[in-house]
């Protein structure tokens, strides 16, 4: 007969399995982000790879309006920005998708958004977005949760800079 042992637990009172070394926890409610401003590169083709533990509904929160943002760069208000992470309607069902805005230029906002809903608070979940701006349509972004490509709606332009890589500030866990 085994021995049962209670489960381990941190001092965020979470499951020591569900712990990664090194790892960060943001919260929308709370101000921790980080941040950063690189030199300009590659504006037209870019990867950005993450680990992400879904943790809260977004319940309403777009990513325009303080929502579940992970990455964002640029300026606020009217300015050139971009920005990705987890947006979902006000009607409880926990249906958040992802979604990359984006606004070159500073002048018009546009979207881009997964079909597939991402509900599962359990898992951590590896993400890619693999962007070419040289590239035609469908294939200038391409996102992936966990190796299987998802598909999204909406459209990316055409042999434009973006904001990512770019020589102005970049916050990973809140809009810069």
């Amino acid at each position: 007969m085994g021995i049962v042992r209670a489960p381990l637990t941190t001092a965020l009172s979470e499951p020591s399995g569900q712990v990664i070394k090194g790892s960060l926890k943001f919260e929308r409610t709370a101000s921790n982000y980080l941040s950063r401003t690189f030199s300009a590169g590659n504006r037209k083709i870019f990867t950005v790879s993450f680990w992400h533990k879904h943790s809260n509904h977004s319940e309403g929160a777009s990513i325009g309006s303080g929502g579940g943002r992970i990455f964002s760069a640029g300026t606020t208000g009217a300015g050139a920005r971009a920005q990705m992470g987890f947006s979902g309607p006000t009607n409880g069902s926990d249906e958040d998708n992802f979604s990359i805005g984006f606004n070159a230029t500073g002048s018009t906002w546009k979207s881009l958004n997964s079909e597939a809903f991402f509900r599962d608070f359990a898992a951590w979940q590896h993400f890619v977005i693999a962007v070419d701006c040289t590239l035609s349509e469908p294939n200038r972004v391409k996102f992936y949760c966990n190796g299987v490509e998802k598909a999204l709606s909406g459209s990316f332009p055409l042999d434009e800079n973006q904001q990512f890589n770019n020589n102005v500030g970049h916050a990973i866990g809140r809009y810069n």
